[in-house]
């Protein structure tokens, strides 16, 4: 090392080299963030961040997809404002990240929205009596070749909500248990029941069998909050009642609401 010598003191030599980068012309940058996704405003109509990304999983559940796909679709979603925008475009908003397969179940999805908003909503009728439940399930059980058990489930008002059958049988007999013929009355928040079965020999004709199941379906009807409000049999000839009156239960409830 150099040195210089002032007033007889050796003293080192400050080095006129500078330390240089190895980029002495590239720009200091600053650390990248992650773009931060701000909420669509309510006012216009447009789905929010949050609304896009339980969108976007909802659509990957319902097709089958991987959690890596749920960020293009999110992305895509909210391009077009979320759902309603893809009710517009359908499956295409996605061309290029679905599969052929995927985009038809989109479709198909997509079309049962339609028919559930236009369908025409179905009007309840108020079941007052036998002959009500027969104008509904009559002709149908009448025919029938084997006996088959129906139940018809009634709102708070004792009208209609829907029928199903719960079980088919033979020529003389059907094998019905009370978890079958209350299971969908629970899921279909039904108030009451009424039950109708037929007897394809033609005689409405109530069996000891049928008084007995009458029997036990009220009791467990009683339990769940759900009464039996009737037990028809129906024949070719006519048909049968074997619980209380429809009439009666109708009025009862309708003086208590």
């Amino acid at each position: 090392m150099h040195s210089e010598r002032a007033n007889g003191v050796a003293r080192p030599r400050r080095s006129t080299r500078r330390s240089r980068s190895k980029n002495p012309e590239a720009p200091t940058e600053a650390p990248i963030e992650a773009p931060v996704e701000a909420p669509v405003d309510r006012g216009d109509g447009a789905a929010t961040t949050d609304e896009v990304q339980v969108d976007a999983e909802i659509l990957r559940l319902a097709l089958g997809l991987t959690a890596g796909d749920a960020r293009e679709i999110k992305v895509r979603l909210a391009g077009v404002g979320g759902m309603a925008g893809l009710y517009a475009t359908g499956s295409e908003l996605f061309e290029g990240i679905l599969s052929r397969k995927a985009c038809q179940r989109l479709d198909a999805i997509l079309d049962l929205c339609r028919r559930l908003l236009v369908a025409p909503r179905w009007v309840r009728r108020r079941v007052d009596g036998p002959e009500a439940v027969l104008r509904m399930l009559g002709h149908e059980l009448a025919l029938c070749p084997v006996e088959s058990f129906w139940v018809v489930h009634l709102d708070a008002r004792g009208r209609a909500i829907g029928t199903t059958c719960v079980a088919r049988g033979t020529l003389t007999s059907c094998l019905v248990h009370p978890r079958e013929v209350f299971a969908l009355a629970l899921r279909a928040r039904a108030a009451s029941v009424v039950v109708v079965h037929n007897h394809p020999s033609g005689d409405p004709t109530p069996s000891a069998e049928d008084e007995r199941l009458t029997e036990r379906l009220t009791q467990a009807g009683e339990i769940l909050g759900i009464p039996v409000v009737d037990h028809i049999v129906v024949g070719t000839s006519g048909y049968r009642s074997l619980g209380i009156p429809c009439e009666r239960i109708v009025t009862t409830r309708s003086a208590e609401s």
